[in-house]
């Protein structure tokens, strides 16, 4: 591996590296950085993250397996198997590139990018080197196929009708391109500017070019049952993207979607209840359960499971003056009760 890296970097001049061209354009493109030595700026140019994805990264990653390039990430499975891939998490992946580089042996004569790669792999910053170290990982998986699963074709279904497939294929679809931009406006709202307007045209067309490429992938790689990408048409993003970002507006002929700043969340009210309960419960005297024994305890809990908050509470305060109970618990119980059974 080392020896082909090593060889092409004896030729390479800085100029070489930063305008040769490769079939792509940024296939050589150096990269370039500054280090911190000592307290002192060091800048430093190494290869472009496609160049050392070749000669280091795909080696170092595709080690003993078969590896795939999935909607999210890499996938891969023990060479020679028949199962399906597992996700490889990226910090897996950036910790077998940056293993294979710090291996990279001293070469004498090597040129400057050389010696740069292995400067930048021994003191890099966890910044620096993981942003690089990013890109090599995401350029090993541009040139890997992509992951499809098989089907047996002995267990293919009896022939339906046609009306009947058609139908269930037009809402296999539907529920396709509902996924699909759902997953693509989550991606987008997780980045965007909170109060800011865009055009629905252009969300759109920004959500079909990057939906396109994943075509026919799983949207979730772990769920067997999960849907796949599709492209949506027009009417079904903007339909799910009004579910999602609001109704849109107009103003000056135009329609936009206004970025709104997420409201927080409070807890489920039942989780809070069910732990209300469960310290009421679990708080109460030794001496009622002794008489009691757990019926008493199962009835409560019997009144919480049905739903009824305020007769679970109303046991407890018949034992109140037995047990000791946490007054403080005891109120705020009664509010969520109150809150939940307002009548």
């Amino acid at each position: 591996m080392h020896e082909l890296l090593s060889a092409r970097v004896r030729t390479d001049t800085r100029a070489d590296v930063s305008t040769s061209r490769r079939g792509h354009s940024i296939y050589d493109r150096a990269y370039c950085g500054k280090l911190d030595s000592e307290g002192w700026p060091l800048a430093f140019e190494v290869y472009a993250p496609a160049v050392v994805a070749h000669y280091v990264g795909y080696p170092a990653l595709v080690a003993g397996v078969d590896l795939f390039r999935g909607a999210t990430g890499l996938l891969a499975r023990t060479h020679g198997s028949t199962e399906p891939p597992t996700l490889v998490s990226s910090e897996d992946a950036r910790r077998s590139v940056l293993t294979a580089l710090r291996a990279l042996p001293e070469v004498h004569g090597a040129a400057q990018p050389y010696r740069d790669l292995r400067l930048l792999a021994a003191i890099g910053s966890p910044s620096t080197l993981g942003a690089y170290l990013d890109l090599i990982v995401a350029a090993v998986r541009t040139g890997l196929p992509r992951w499809r699963a098989t089907t047996d074709s002995s267990a293919r279904p009896s022939a339906r009708p046609r009306a009947e497939r058609a139908r269930e294929q037009r809402a296999a679809e539907r529920i396709a391109e509902e996924a699909s931009a759902e997953w693509w406006l989550r991606e987008y709202l997780a980045d965007a500017d909170p109060g800011s307007r865009v055009s629905p045209a252009h969300l759109h067309k920004e959500a079909s070019e990057a939906i396109e490429e994943f075509d026919g992938d799983p949207i979730d790689e772990t769920d067997e049952r999960s849907p796949t990408f599709r492209t949506p048409g027009s009417r079904t993003f903007y339909r799910v993207a009004d579910s999602i970002l609001g109704a849109r507006r107009r103003a000056n002929g135009a329609d936009y979607y206004l970025i709104s700043i997420p409201s927080r969340q409070e807890p489920p009210m039942d989780h809070i209840a069910e732990q209300v309960v469960d310290r009421v419960v679990d708080t109460l005297a030794v001496e009622v359960i002794a008489e009691h024994g757990e019926s008493l305890r199962a009835l409560i809990r019997s009144q919480f499971a049905s739903g009824n908050l305020v007769g679970a509470l109303h046991l407890q305060r018949q034992s109140f003056a037995a047990t000791g109970t946490d007054g403080a618990v005891l109120s705020f119980a009664d509010a969520q009760a109150r809150r939940t059974n307002p009548s």
